[in-house]
């Protein structure tokens, strides 16, 4: 994990999120992944930073202080002009994009430029948790042998019947990232190996006006008094 960070000048990363959340209350970076070269099947985690906050959009709903209970996120991380994103999917089922189909696209398209974004999806799932009899550990539903089927209280797998100690209803989460024009999505969904939006926050104050969350940088309440003090020095 070290290596990593250290190949990833992950610092940087969290030192820009750091001086978002101070200035302007907000600040993100997020982990990926990539090739480790042209001719290799093999990828390596990175670690990215994310200098432009308004690049990240992510779920209003979120409570926890990263963000990591976030269901969607989206990260808006690449420009194209209209033949770069032709050559680039050219399985796009839009290629025109005249004037009126910008106006309904909310500045996604403009008259130079495609925006393209990367949309985070959180998919939960229900599922049994079973401790089946022999075994130490609590395994999912999921998990049971080819062919092996829960039927009652009982797992049966070929001729071999086994008991249910305990059984209870757990959720699994996976993550899919799709890129999408704000038209369409572009190619299939991609899964992520984690359980969880590779996007992490760094946030300022946060307070709560009239139940709507209000996140404030670290340097919003300096402001009156500096300009006092300047006001001050001024007249002095």
């Amino acid at each position: 994990a070290r290596q990593i960070q250290y190949e990833s000048k992950a610092f940087t990363a969290r030192l820009t999120a750091l001086q978002n959340s101070v200035d302007r209350g907000m600040g993100h970076w997020k982990i990926s992944t990539e090739r480790i070269n042209p001719r290799s099947f093999d990828q390596r985690i990175i670690i990215e930073r994310i200098p432009n906050v308004k690049s990240v959009v992510i779920d209003p709903k979120t409570r926890k202080s990263d963000r990591s209970d976030q269901r969607y996120a989206w990260h808006i991380d690449k420009v194209y002009t209209e033949k770069e994103f032709i050559a680039e999917f050219p399985e796009a089922k839009v290629q025109s994009f005249d004037p009126q189909k910008n106006m309904s696209t909310q500045k996604w398209i403009g008259t130079n430029y495609i925006l393209v974004a990367q949309y985070y999806r959180v998919i939960k799932k229900k599922t049994k948790l079973l401790l089946i009899e022999g075994e130490d550990k609590p395994i999912l539903e999921t998990e049971l042998p080819e062919g092996a089927k829960v039927k009652g209280k009982t797992v049966v797998s070929g001729d071999q019947v086994f008991a249910i100690k305990r059984s209870e209803t757990t959720e699994i989460s996976t993550v899919e990232i799709r890129l999408t024009n704000g038209i369409e999505f572009l190619g299939e969904p991609t899964p992520w190996m984690g359980t969880t939006i590779p996007i992490l926050t760094c946030v300022g104050r946060e307070k709560y006006i009239d139940n709507k969350l209000d996140v404030e940088s670290l340097t919003r309440k300096m402001r009156e008094p500096q300009r006092e003090y300047d006001f001050a020095n001024s007249a002095e």
